[in-house]
C-alpha cells in the first residue's frame, strides 16, 4: 500500500499525543482513565489494539507479538556465528565493557541498569564500536545492506535486578531479532500477553510495537544481540519512508535541535553545552528578566536562582 507522507505525519502526531496522555495518566495513578484513553483511540481507528501503540502505524501487515524465528533467513545466519560473538563478548574485560556500553537514554527502567553498544544505526556504522568488537563487526558487516538500514544493530545489556517498564516501539514496520549471548536464569520478557525468555545461541523475533516489559531477577548481566529487520510484508514505498524517517544520525540531531529550539550543541570538558536559537533565547531572557535573575538551576524538583553573573562553565547542562 502506497502511503502519502503528509497524512501519515499528521496521524503520527495524533497517535503520539494519545500515547503521551496515556503515559501521563498512568504515571499519576489514573489507570482507569488511561485505559479509557486507549479504548477511545482504538474506537476512532488510530490504533488496532490497545496493547499495540506504535506512533508510526502501517496498515495491512500481519501482526503477532512473537513470530516463528525459523521463518526468517537472518536467524540461521546469526545463530551460525553465535560462538564468535559470544567468545568476543566474554573476552572483553569487565572494566572495558563498562566503558564501551552506554546507558539507554529513554526513561524506561524503574530499577537496575540498562546499557547498549550500537554497531549500526539507520545504516551508519559505528567505527568505535566495531573496532572494539572486530570479530563481531565482521559478522555484522556481512549482513545485507537492507538489514543495516532497517533500524539498529546493537548489543543490549541488563544488569541484575533490572526492570524495564511496559512500553511500545515506534513502528510496526520493523521486527526485532534478539539472539541470546549471555543469558542467566530468571530473566523474563513479556510481549503483549506472551511470556518468553532468551536462550544462548538462539533467536527470538518479536514485534516490539506491542507493549513489552522485561524483568531480570538473575545474578549476572544479560546480554543479547539485537538486529532490526523490515517486516517481510512491508512494501518498497514503506521501506523507503521508514529509511527516510530514520535517515542519518546527523539528520536526527538536526531534528532534535529544531524541536528543542537549539542553535548550538557543544561537548566540553564540563559536559554538554546547549545554546538556544533566537526564539528560545528571547523567551528565556524575558523569563529571567521578570524574575530578576541571571541564572536558574533545577535539581530534583527544587529551583535555585541567582542574580550574579555565572561563568559559562557553570551553565553547562
Amino acid at each position: 500500500m502506497e502511503v502519502i507522507s503528509q497524512p501519515i505525519t499528521r496521524l503520527d502526531n495524533i497517535r503520539g499525543n494519545f500515547v503521551r496522555l496515556y503515559d501521563a495518566l498512568k504515571a499519576q495513578g489514573f489507570h482507569q482513565e488511561a485505559k479509557e484513553i486507549l479504548t477511545k483511540a482504538v474506537e476512532q481507528g488510530f490504533f488496532f489494539d490497545p496493547m499495540q501503540r506504535p506512533v508510526n502505524l502501517i496498515e495491512g501487515l500481519e501482526s503477532m507479538p512473537v513470530h516463528n524465528s525459523q521463518d526468517f533467513p537472518i536467524v540461521e545466519f546469526l545463530e551460525s556465528h553465535f560462538d564468535i560473538i559470544r567468545e568476543e563478548v566474554i573476552a572483553l574485560q569487565s572494566e572495558v565493557r563498562q566503558q564501551a556500553f552506554c546507558d539507554v537514554e529513554e526513561p524506561l527502567i524503574d530499577a537496575g541498569r540498562w546499557q547498549e553498544i550500537v554497531f549500526f544505526e539507520a545504516g551508519a556504522r559505528s567505527k568505535k564500536s566495531c573496532d572494539l568488537f572486530p570479530k563481531t563487526s565482521s559478522v555484522l558487516d556481512a549482513l545485507p545492506l537492507e538489514v543495516k538500514e532497517a533500524g539498529v544493530i546493537m548489543l543490549s545489556m541488563l544488569e541484575p535486578q533490572t526492570h524495564i517498564v511496559p512500553h511500545c516501539g515506534h513502528t510496526n514496520g520493523r521486527l526485532r531479532v534478539h539472539m541470546g549471548i549471555l543469558i542467566p536464569n530468571d530473566v523474563v520478557l513479556r510481549v503483549k500477553e506472551e511470556y518468553v525468555t532468551w536462550t544462548e545461541g538462539q533467536c527470538l523475533v518479536i514485534d516490539d510495537s506491542y507493549e513489552h516489559e522485561v524483568w531480570h531477577y538473575g545474578e549476572t548481566p544479560r546480554i543479547v544481540l539485537i538486529v532490526d529487520i523490515f517486516h517481510p510484508q512491508l512494501s518498497k514505498v514503506d521501506k523507503e519512508r521508514l529509511r527516510t524517517k530514520s535517515s542519518s544520525v546527523e539528520s536526527r540531531v538536526g531534528e532534535f535541535m529544531e524541536q528543542n529550539h537549539l542553535k548550538v550543541i557543544q561537548r566540553t570538558a564540563e559536559g554538554i553545552r546547549f545554546e538556544p536559537n533566537e526564539y528560545m533565547g528571547k523567551k528565556v531572557a524575558r523569563y529571567l528578566s521578570q524574575i530578576s535573575c541571571s541564572m536558574v538551576r533545577l535539581s530534583d524538583g527544587s529551583m535555585e536562582m541567582s542574580s550574579e553573573e555565572v561563568p559559562m562553565a557553570d551553565m553547562v547542562l
